[in-house]
């Protein structure tokens, strides 16, 4: 999962977020051997976070369980 980690941590968080969130990540192993990642994030004081996706910045916002891009009119 270590290259899983540095993808999401990397490209995720360092390129695709804006301003930059420092994420909390741990894994959790079971007895079968299996592994799960974890990523915690604080609630941030920089808001709003602007997604950069092709050349263009998103801004999101969450209503309950549904996550909706800001309408620019």
């Amino acid at each position: 999962m270590a290259g899983g980690f540095y993808w999401v941590m990397d490209t995720v968080f360092g390129r695709k977020v804006h301003p930059q969130i420092l994420p909390y990540y741990e894994e959790v192993r079971f007895d079968d051997g299996r592994r799960v990642a974890v990523i915690t994030l604080t609630q941030g004081t920089a808001k709003p976070y602007v997604v950069r996706h092709n050349d263009r910045e998103e801004i999101y916002v969450r209503v309950g369980s549904t996550s909706s891009v800001l309408s620019h009119k």
